[in-house]
């Protein structure tokens, strides 16, 4: 975390932004939460992607390299929900 505050004035203004995240979903089927939460991880993913090629572009190696182990961990939690949906 510290590698990320102290990169932030380097930081693109629109990385800085709160992201707006849309309202949670919410199911009584555990089958859909799953879906739902995989579906988020994915979404996740993607995003956390995106950020390691932009930190890359602006020569933020260090940063890129504390995405990475966020982006690890979210696709271990995808591999997880997979697994528990039998896909």
């Amino acid at each position: 975390m510290q590698t990320i505050i102290a990169a932030q004035d380097r930081l693109p203004r629109r990385w800085c932004r709160q992201s707006i995240t849309p309202p949670a979903k919410v199911s009584k089927d555990s089958v859909t939460m799953l879906k739902q939460d995989l579906e988020g991880e994915n979404d996740a993913i993607a995003r956390y992607s995106r950020r390691i090629r932009q930190a890359e572009e602006l020569d933020l190696y260090h940063l890129a390299q504390q995405l990475r182990m966020i982006l690890a961990m979210e696709q271990e939690h995808a591999m997880d929900l997979e697994q528990a949906l039998g896909k």
